[in-house]
Parts: structure tokens; sequence; C-alpha cells
């Protein structure tokens, strides 16, 4: 998709930064929603743990311990018979808390890898629900999305909607 259309020196439009979420956190094979539909903006805000000391010599050492990353999917509009309206309507008449508010988030990079398998990361993540209901729009569900770090690299298979993690050891982002 993307390969074809960017070529090098050209900025990467927005479109070619995938996010996918699977709905389907319990069953044997991943069921990935691509985020985006009724949004203007989606981004993984990050908010790093930083460490600054001053030594004798007057210098300042700072050191990135850790990041906190979320983003947030505002809005978000049920669509009757779609597996993330499904799951969000779950948690959120149920009250599910900790585990059961757990998936995975996909982020895909259109722009790297052979045409229809491009390089990706998933990542575990819990999903907060921010409110049920809305204006005259529809009924919306909007949600953020807490990273845990625990990351595994691989690729996304764009016609089997499959992503495998790489052979190499994945890790986390700590």
């Amino acid at each position: 998709m993307a390969l074809d259309v960017l070529k090098a020196g050209a900025a990467i439009p927005r479109k070619y930064l995938a996010h996918f979420i699977n709905a389907t956190p319990d069953a044997e094979t991943a069921s990935w929603v691509r985020l985006g539909d009724d949004l203007e903006e989606y981004k993984d805000e990050y908010s790093a743990d930083v460490d600054k000391k001053k030594n004798i010599l007057g210098e300042t050492k700072v050191k990135v311990k850790d990041y906190e990353v979320s983003g947030s999917v505002d809005p978000y509009y049920a669509v009757m018979g779609e597996p993330l309206f499904a799951w969000l309507e779950n948690i959120a008449r149920k009250r599910l808390v900790l585990d059961a508010c757990k998936t995975q988030i996909l982020t895909v990079r259109l722009w790297d890898g052979a045409t229809g398998t491009y390089v990706a990361d998933e990542e575990e993540v819990v999903v907060e629900i921010k409110s049920v209901g809305g204006d005259t729009s529809g009924v919306a569900i909007p949600f953020d999305i807490h990273h845990t770090n625990k990351i595994t690299t691989g690729k996304y298979n764009e016609t089997t909607k499959t992503f495998t993690a790489d052979t190499a050891a994945s890790g986390s982002g700590s």
C-alpha cells in the first residue's frame, strides 16, 4: 500500500501509522479492529520518568528510567455487530476491572516492510471506559488505552489481518 506511494524525503501521511485493538482478547484468535473511523486525531502520549542530578562538576546528568504511555479514543461511536462495541459495552455494563479490561494494541508502520506485510509492535494494554452516552451524534463509548510496556515486535499481514511475532527475542520497553 504505502510502499508504492512514499518516496525518500517525503513526509509520511498520518494514515500510514495504523492502530488496531484486539476486540476479542479472550478468544484464541485476535480480532483486530482499526481505530480511526470517527477520530480526527489519535496519538500515544509519553510521560517519562526522568531522573536529573547535578554533579560536583556542575554538569547535569539526565536518565530516562521508564515511560508511561497512553492514548485516548474519543469519540468512539457504538456500531451494532461490531466486536469492539460488544467488548466495550460488556466492560461498561458489568463495571469490569483488572484483567477483564486487558487486551492488545497493534501499531503498524504501513511504510515499513514489503507490500502487504508491515513492521508492527503488539503490546498488552488496559482499556478504561470514560463514559457511555453522548449527544445526538450517536451512542458514544470513549475510552483510554493504557500501555503496559509488554511489547512484542513482528509483522502484520494486511491480507490475513494477522500479527506474527519475530523469531528473535522481543522485549519490554523497560
